[in-house]
């Protein structure tokens, strides 16, 4: 349906996003782990792991793969199936062993019984994720699994990219096409500024529901969009050249930092370029040393497992006390791992052999 495409002899199935999500998602661990465990790390250390956030780089890889996926297969019904499997099964073992845990630790009393519980239990199931009832707020650190938030708003990106890409496959002209997308990118941004770096979803009821909407996420997910639309122009800024963007973002980010003393989400203007070097970071790495991911991983994409599992284990360690000491920040992601690959093994994979798959299909790898 675009104009698209890699430039000739590339193989685009040849990638590293399978380890760049897994990277998302220990990074996410990792920060968790430690704001809600109390563990102290070096802070180098955690500096630069806090240049690489997990869950925007999550969106600037959907933008660019669910828009390859529906632009290689614009069939609504097989791409609404596939989107289904890829998220639900493994995310409704997730909320059965959820119920476990707060079993185990006497949390499923009469409320059980109440409204909103039942209200919780469909959410959970359904699209609202991120509704969370005041009687467990004592359990853990106050949210049953905190992390599912991104979840509605992944869901709301699958449900948003159809209309966009038949949007501008009537535009034609990719001069067009590519201002609409930096159109919306640009007022998505300006929403995240006012609704989440402002703090305003923090006193405000309807700024906290935007919140985990699309509307202020959304410019990162654009970012993987436009740079799909322009793969044949950009690719060649990315093909092999991960340590350069390396050196390019993380200077960038010193520098505003420690030279000008200023912090980028506090500036609009430095946040919007801190972002777009991230995406170029993030797609830089997906096509540098392209067979990384299958060496290390063997096709194994746990990285979905490890964000939806990895708060029940750290609410798990703070209902038990383990905290203070980082040899429990090693136990959450070991225990988030070994469940992240049990639940890829036994959940992910076999609902993902039932996907739709065009007859000119991409490589298993890229797992969208």
């Amino acid at each position: 349906m675009l104009t698209s495409q890699f430039p000739k002899g590339m193989n685009s199935q040849l990638n590293n996003f399978d380890l760049l999500r897994l990277f998302a998602a220990l990074q996410v661990v990792f920060y968790h782990s430690i704001s809600h465990l109390n563990v102290n790390v070096n802070p180098i250390v955690g500096k630069v792991f806090g240049f690489f956030p997990g869950v925007p780089i999550f969106f600037v890889i959907s933008g660019f793969l669910i828009t390859m996926s529906f632009d290689r297969n614009p069939n609504l019904k097989s791409y609404a199936i596939n989107r289904i499997l890829r998220i639900y099964p493994a995310l409704w073992v997730c909320f059965i062993v959820s119920l476990v845990i707060l079993g185990i630790f006497g949390y499923l009393n009469k409320e059980i019984f109440g409204t909103s519980f039942i209200a919780w239990i469909i959410g959970q199931l359904s699209i609202v994720q991120f509704f969370n009832p005041e009687f467990f707020r004592s359990f853990g650190v106050g949210v049953v699994n905190g992390s599912l938030w991104t979840i509605p708003v992944e869901l709301q990106f699958y449900i948003i990219t159809p209309p966009i890409i038949m949007l501008l496959a009537v535009l034609n002209k990719k001069l067009n096409q590519n201002i609409i997308l930096a159109s919306l990118f640009i007022a998505s941004s300006i929403l995240y500024i006012i609704i989440m770096q402002d703090g305003l979803y923090k006193s405000n009821f309807i700024a906290k529901l935007l919140s985990v909407s699309i509307f202020p996420h959304l410019f990162m997910f654009l970012l993987g969009m436009l740079i799909y639309l322009n793969i044949e122009l950009l690719f060649k800024f990315f093909k092999g050249k991960f340590l350069i963007w390396t050196v390019i973002y993380v200077s960038y980010m010193l520098y505003i930092g420690n030279i000008l003393n200023l912090q980028v989400n506090d500036n609009y203007l430095l946040l919007l370029i801190s972002r777009i070097f991230l995406a170029a970071w993030v797609m830089a790495f997906a096509f540098t040393w392209c067979s990384l991911s299958n060496s290390i991983l063997r096709g194994n994409d746990i990285s979905y497992g490890v964000y939806i599992y990895h708060m029940l284990v750290v609410n798990v360690m703070v209902e038990l006390g383990y905290m203070n000491n980082p040899v429990f920040l090693l136990l959450v992601v070991l225990i988030t791992v070994a469940t992240a690959w049990l639940s890829w093994k036994f959940i992910e994979f076999p609902a993902l052999k039932l996907k739709h798959r065009p007859l000119h299909s991409v490589n298993s790898s890229v797992k969208i």
